[in-house]
């Protein structure tokens, strides 16, 4: 849908301007999100002007969390092209930008660049480019998480069917580029949301919560007994592993619903840190898709 998105663009001569009436009017993760970041995408030139300042500011007016948040993205899909494929300066763009935007931005001038590597999605393949993430994604690039996490997205000769598959994937690693990598890896454990918390606490204590922030909430986005059942599910995890769990999901599951998720169905912790995570909704989410 990037390329759908990109023709109507192209052919109904979107500016900046009249960008907020194009965006789809849906929380859709698949093809209205795809569709709305193909849109910004072809603005690249536009974009880089001012750096995306105004392109931000028009993500930030749209009406649901959700939907900001994929705009955000795909304006870092647009400073990528807007600069010609040169990260530095794109992921550079998108720190101006603030904290409540800069890492989702850089998210998708990652994303760009890993896509690149192979010249998809109306991409040209960098000369000589630096196909490791242990490189790219070591910080000389300021956002880790999000490198990483995209850098998983798109791979396609790394398989992770097991909890063991992410620590070899991760192998080496410390601190934040272990976070980010723990979590990116885990994007294909257990190939459903509902089945990756299990998985994820037969990882060590330390790599739990990063693990966790590679489920598709997303997905979810239409099922409320589901969403339910997934953040219920972290009353199994270990005492010290839960409040996370809670607060992640209730985040997430806040932006996925438009805050309509209730975290009072729940009691005790899961209620407090669902609370706290869900009240965080505006921060940027950094690890999402």
């Amino acid at each position: 849908m990037h390329e759908v998105g990109r023709r109507y663009a192209a052919e109904h001569r979107l500016n900046l301007a009249t960008l907020q009436h194009a965006v789809p009017r849906s929380n859709d993760p698949t093809c209205s999100a795809g569709f709305g970041m193909g849109l910004i995408m072809q603005l690249g030139p536009q974009i880089i002007r001012d750096g995306g300042i105004s392109a931000a500011r028009t993500c930030e007016r749209l009406p649901t969390r959700y939907r900001g948040y994929t705009c955000i993205h795909g304006l870092g899909h647009a400073l990528m092209r807007g600069f010609h494929g040169r990260l530095r300066q794109a992921v550079s763009a998108c720190g101006r930008l603030g904290p409540s935007e800069a890492p989702d931005c850089a998210q998708g001038a990652f994303h760009d660049y890993w896509i690149s590597l192979r010249g998809a999605d109306g991409t040209t393949r960098p000369l000589r480019p630096d196909t490791s993430p242990r490189s790219v994604c070591n910080g000389h690039l300021w956002f880790v998480r999000p490198c990483w996490y995209r850098y998983f997205v798109e791979q396609t000769d790394v398989s992770i069917d097991s909890p063991a598959d992410v620590l070899r994937a991760c192998r080496g690693l410390r601190r934040l580029q272990r976070s980010g990598c723990v979590g990116g890896a885990s994007l294909q454990l257990g190939g459903d949301a509902l089945a990756q918390a299990p998985l994820c606490a037969r990882l060590p204590s330390r790599d739990v919560s990063s693990c966790l922030r590679g489920a598709q909430v997303q997905v979810l986005t239409h099922e409320p007994r589901r969403q339910l059942k997934l953040i219920r599910g972290c009353s199994s995890l270990r005492p010290d592993e839960r409040a996370d769990c809670f607060a992640w999901y209730g985040r997430t599951l806040a932006v996925v619903t438009d805050r309509r998720f209730a975290c009072g169905r729940l009691s005790g912790l899961g209620r407090l840190a669902c609370s706290a995570g869900a009240r965080r909704i505006d921060e940027a989410l950094v690890t999402f898709s």
